[in-house]
Parts: C-alpha cells; structure tokens; sequence
C-alpha cells in the first residue's frame, strides 16, 4: 500500500452509508440467563471481503453518480474465561457473525482502481466497527448475555489484507469490569 494510493482514495471517496447485509447468531441451548458469569473473554475478527461493486445511481432529476459498495464480514465469540484453544466449542455462550455494507460517493469521473481501493482498506473497517460494536452490544443483551462493549478500533499501518485470513483473536475481560448496559 503507497500512502499516495490511501491519500487519492481519501481524496476520492465519501462516505454515504453503512448497514448490515447478513448476520447470524448463536446461543448454546443451555445458556441460563440467572447465571452469574464471574468472567468472560471473547475472539474478535474482521476481514475486508474481496467483492467490491461500483454502482451508477441516478437521483431522479437525471443527475447520476458512482457509488463503491464494499463489504467487511465481521465476527465475535463469547467464551467461558477458562476456555482454551482445545476446547473453545464447549465453553462457547454465544456466536455472532456478520456482513456490513459500506457504500462510498466516487467523487470523480474515473472509477477507483483496484489499487486504491485496496489502500483505503482500514477506512473501510474503521467506517463499519460502531455499527459492529452495537450490533454486538444490544445482541449480547437480547441473549441475556454480560453485556460487553468491544474495542474502539484502531488504524495500523500495516495492510489490511495481512490480516484478510487471520483466525479469530482473543481477547479477555472480567465480567465486573466490562461495561455493562
């Protein structure tokens, strides 16, 4: 990734929109909500999806416009605090699993390469992850689930497609000191 790619896809991309495209969730059966969770941790990922679309869209007064669709798949696990690589399935509570859209406004005639799209790869993401974080948010409380508030998301420099393939990470929080709604 060129800092000139990210800086002419800043330049040439507005965002307009981001909302879910597809979602599923899981809780174990035998989930009892009077439960008291000392502690819970969870696995987060995310990956940028290769499919990309380039929409022409008129507004009805015949003024017609780009729009980039992208889409960022998304996932969470809520584990048991002892739960290990070797047996994640059985201290798994809950899974959740989603697809965002992002639709951006081309903000010039030509259509944005493939190079530049690929630069503005962490925008994308850090566009989608409020949506995210609440979406986990308030399903974690229709599930009757510690309430658990994720990371704000954080820009590295690296390219975002080194981490397109990467499992999901874990991370863990004590249940009385994650926020709680």
């Amino acid at each position: 990734m060129t800092s000139s790619a990210h800086e002419m896809a800043v330049a040439m991309l507005s965002i307009q929109d981001v909302f879910l495209v597809e979602a599923r969730h899981t809780v174990v059966r035998d989930h009892n909500p009077q439960e008291t969770l000392e502690s819970v941790s969870f696995q987060l990922r995310h990956h940028i999806d290769p499919e990309v679309m380039l929409q022409r869209r008129g507004d009805g007064h015949g003024n017609e416009t780009q729009v980039l669709r992208c889409f960022v798949n998304t996932g969470f696990r809520a584990l048991r605090a002892d739960a290990s690589e070797k047996n994640i399935a059985e201290h798994m509570l809950a899974e959740i699993e989603c697809v965002f859209a992002a639709d951006y406004l081309v903000k010039s005639e030509e259509a944005p390469s493939s190079e530049i799209v690929s630069a503005f790869g962490e925008n994308i993401v850090f566009h989608v992850w409020p949506y995210w974080r609440e979406y986990v948010q308030s399903t974690l409380a229709r599930s009757r689930l510690p309430s658990i508030a994720l990371p704000m998301f954080r820009v590295r420099q690296k390219p975002a497609s080194s981490e397109s393939k990467s499992p999901m990470s874990p991370m863990s929080l004590e249940a009385p000191q994650a926020q709680r709604t």
